[in-house]
């Protein structure tokens, strides 16, 4: 069994840096290293010529700082989508389905993009969009069950949304080449991002609500047999989805069968965001996230934000990660805020709040993380392990060697391997054993 240590000294402080530091290598859809799969609907070849993203428009430059730093609630990245609903009646439930198209349709399988009822930070009703990915052939009886699938950080802006630019490649095919069981890919964009609104990101309670809603909408397409049974899958900021799915899941969606939960490399130890950010590190990360949150808990972005972060922003065009980056670029932590985070109880305290990790779900759990070039360093995942043992989590934690946040290859397999594992009803393991695993630690708890 896995005893954890109560003792969080050894979380060193130059390995937060180095999670918060790396924590968004790679998160951007235009970085050659992505394994997203994100597609440029204007060039790809064999793209489907009727498929009606094409009518999205792109790179226009959106950003007025003057009237957004007057209201302290930051930059607005909302894009129009004429492909999409227009002006909705939203009746205030979660999880309806309001409308979907059909985006590819190929031999293997159909990409559908959804629109759905969900609840915002506030409980107020909102529409997101996401993808569903349905494959060839007859549904198992019951029908297809459910991969729930969180994605990781992209950005802020509407144009950054998956649904505006993934394929059947993307969100299908990834998930479906490493799970034997016949299974829908169900895949939400997030509060705000695709759609009208400030996309929160981290914050666990809506990014939730996106996740379980989604497969609720999911269970809704005409023609498509969906059964109640899901896994949900995250990586990183998906991560950090996923285990606020899984925590609110019997509440939030008693509907839905939540069989399983996968956290890849999940953003976790947030509380420490501040110390890394004032050491210089993240600082693309804490400007995202200090605008979703400002939006998200009423606060005053103007009382963390200089008038260098403001006109930083005023030069951005649509808020994707590349663009964050390049706006703050060799700005400071002292030049972008006017005071440490410690010292503003209510932005520190939604950072608390916001953690993962401190309630226990019902759903076994398997933490995943690949040590190699990944986003976040394994004494994050450690950590959240930790904690989750402690409240008799039922839980595996495989730590890899190779694979990066976003795992392929054999530490993918091992995942695709444990989800066929929890859809086929098998028990979870209450002991070790290394002829389960190639990870470099395989711990077991609850």
């Amino acid at each position: 069994m896995f005893h954890p240590h109560n003792d969080r000294s050894r979380f060193t402080l130059f390995v937060l840096l180095a999670f918060f530091g790396a924590l968004l290598i790679g998160c951007s859809p235009n970085d050659s290293d992505d394994a997203s799969g994100a597609v440029d609907l204007d060039a790809k070849p064999g793209q489907q010529s009727d498929d009606p993203r094409r009518d999205i428009p792109n790179d226009v430059s959106l950003v007025d700082g003057s009237s957004d730093r007057a209201s302290g609630r930051g930059p607005t990245f909302d894009l129009d989508d004429p492909t999409a609903p227009q002006n909705p009646e939203l009746l205030g439930e979660p999880g309806r389905l309001i409308t979907s198209q059909v985006v590819e349709a190929r031999s293997d399988g159909t990409l559908h993009r959804i629109w759905y009822e969900s609840s915002g930070t506030h409980d107020e009703a909102i529409m997101v969009s996401g993808l569903v990915a349905v494959p060839a052939g007859d549904p198992p009886e019951g029908g297809f069950p459910t991969i729930s699938y969180a994605h990781e950080a992209t950005g802020i802006g509407d144009d950054c949304a998956p649904s505006r630019i993934n394929s059947l490649d993307s969100t299908g095919q990834r998930q479906w080449s490493v799970i034997k069981t016949p299974t829908v890919v169900v895949a939400t964009d997030y509060e705000g991002l695709g759609t009208d609104g400030v996309h929160h990101l981290l914050v666990g309670a809506t990014e939730a609500r996106s996740v379980l809603d989604a497969t609720k909408a999911a269970m809704q397409l005409p023609d498509v047999d969906v059964s109640n049974r899901t896994i949900v899958w995250g990586e990183v900021q998906g991560g950090h989805a996923a285990l606020f799915a899984g925590q609110l899941a019997e509440t939030w969606a008693p509907e839905l069968n939540v069989v399983g939960v996968v956290a890849d490399s999940a953003a976790t130890e947030l509380p420490l965001l501040s110390v890394a950010a004032e050491a210089g590190a993240a600082l693309d990360y804490l400007t995202m996230a200090a605008i979703g949150y400002a939006d998200a808990y009423d606060l005053d972005l103007n009382d963390i934000a200089t008038d260098e972060a403001w006109s930083a922003l005023d030069e951005m065009t649509y808020g994707c990660t590349d663009d964050i980056r390049d706006a703050i670029s060799g700005l400071s932590y002292a030049q972008l805020a006017r005071k440490p985070i410690s010292e503003l109880t209510g932005w520190n305290d939604a950072l608390i709040e916001n953690n993962p990790g401190s309630v226990k779900f019902a759903a076994p759990l398997l933490i995943a993380h690949g040590d190699e070039n990944g986003l976040v360093p394994s004494v994050a995942s450690d950590a959240l392990a930790a904690r989750l043992c402690d409240l008799g989590q039922v839980l595996e934690y495989r730590l890899f060697d190779k694979g990066g946040a976003m795992l392929n290859g054999e530490p993918a397999q091992e995942v695709g391997a444990w989800i066929d594992a929890r859809f086929a009803g098998e028990a979870m393991p209450s002991e070790p054993s290394t002829s389960r695993s190639d990870a470099v630690k395989y711990e077991v708890c609850g």
